[in-house]
């Protein structure tokens, strides 16, 4: 994929190494064959998540890789994927097997590897137990592990930007990126708090008459689509009014061009057109519209890269929606439908405080990690006298079990560094 959005995280690279010796034998007088007797590969980190062994994806040492016969619970041949030379991490090779014969061959991961999915999105995906037989070379394994990140050393970081008065263009760009290693700018060149004179290098991408400024953007998982969903804001002049479709739209960027660069933008979905209200149903005092009481907040994509799930700030839930469907070149034929879209309410009760009678979640940021969904905002405790109820709240949505449960609760206001405003 080597293209990442950045959204006030961090990502960490796994890398292995280690040693092997390798032995050639040289047969005189006669022939050795040994294709006919082996089943050999690769494990790999698979970077894009398309289940092929790419240039730029890293092979995975130190995995076990187990061959069976048929009706066999005793493994005939194993072996461990290699760590060096660098050319052959992750390869390996099973030896001893009878020609012209299938095994079950297993992948199998140290508990103390953590959870991954079996490269889990990609056409020539593969699981961690297949059949081949002896002779076979490429039975390859592609593996993708929840919170590590790619292997290019220069991603592309896509950021949105707002809208800063009088001296930009009537129709300023919104959405811009960059490549990180050869475009970023050196923390050395910033000082005493005083910024530079100049913006560094930059890709001006998308403009606010075309998606508005974004509040949230997400990569759809085993693509080069990136969703976004406008801010909606009374301040017009500092947030746009939410692009060619409104605020009520999730736009899809296509980013496959060369370089991972911005291609064109079209509109995914507009809820307000297929009976989903994003108004304020839960309002704070009479003053209305306010800032993160309506609209979308946070976007995150399934693991496989299905669905999305969206927060309706309006609705104080989540949506979930269905994007298999979808075909980018034919939207908006393809876009999805009432049909696509299931509701989740968030738990009655959070951080110890009743929702609609001491206030209201106030979801505003969205992460797929593990293959789960976690939801970070506010409990405002509005319909208390004082911030007594006041909290800053994570919730983890179960895709499997359709369940939310509580992670992470603080109270803000024992954090005092400057004060509270509004």
């Amino acid at each position: 994929m080597n293209l990442i959005s950045i959204k006030g995280s961090i990502s960490v690279c796994r890398h292995h190494f280690g040693m092997v010796f390798s032995i050639a034998l040289l047969i005189l007088g006669g022939t050795w064959e040994t294709s006919a007797q082996t089943i050999s590969g690769i494990a790999f980190l698979d970077g894009n998540g398309n289940g092929i062994k790419d240039a730029s994806d890293v092979g995975y040492s130190g995995m076990t890789v187990r061959a069976y016969a048929a009706g066999s619970a005793t493994p005939v041949s194993s072996a461990t994927t290699l760590s060096t030379p660098q050319t052959d991490v992750g390869k390996y090779t099973l030896t001893g097997l009878t020609a012209g014969t299938t095994y079950r061959i297993e992948f199998v991961l140290t508990s103390a590897s953590g959870g991954y999915f079996s490269g889990p999105m990609g056409t020539g995906s593969k699981s961690s137990i297949q059949f081949a037989s002896t002779g076979s070379t490429t039975v390859d394994f592609g593996m993708y592990f929840p919170g590590t990140c790619g292997t290019d050393p220069n991603p592309r970081i896509i950021a949105s930007s707002g809208l800063f008065g009088a001296s930009l263009p009537p129709d300023p760009p919104t959405v811009l990126s960059y490549k990180y290693a050869t475009q970023s700018y050196p923390q050395t060149h910033w000082g005493g708090g005083v910024g530079p004179s100049g913006v560094h290098a930059h890709n001006d991408e998308l403009l606010n008459s075309q998606v508005g400024v974004p509040w949230a953007m997400s990569r759809v998982s085993g693509t080069k689509y990136i969703t976004l969903v406008p801010v909606s804001s009374p301040l017009a002049g500092a947030f746009g009014t939410g692009g060619a479709s409104g605020t009520t739209a999730i736009y899809m960027a296509d980013f496959s061009g060369a370089d991972n660069t911005y291609l064109s933008v079209k509109t995914l979905v507009r809820l307000s057109t297929i009976g989903y209200s994003l108004t304020a149903n839960y309002p704070i005092g009479a003053n209305q519209p306010r800032f993160g009481e309506y609209g979308l907040g946070g976007i995150a994509s399934s693991v496989d890269g299905r669905h999305l799930y969206v927060s309706n700030l309006g609705k104080a839930n989540m949506m979930r929606i269905d994007i298999s469907g979808v075909n980018y070149a034919s939207l908006p034929a393809t876009a999805p439908t009432a049909a696509n879209v299931t509701e989740f309410s968030y738990p009655a009760t959070i951080a110890g405080f009743t929702v609609g009678v001491d206030g209201y979640f106030r979801a505003t940021a969205m992460k797929q990690y593990g293959g789960d969904i976690y939801v970070a905002g506010t409990f405002d405790g509005s319909l208390r006298a004082a911030n007594t109820a006041l909290r800053v709240v994570v919730l983890k949505f179960n895709t499997v079990t359709n369940v939310f449960s509580e992670v992470f609760s603080y109270d803000p206001t024992l954090f005092m560094v400057g004060g509270f405003n509004n």
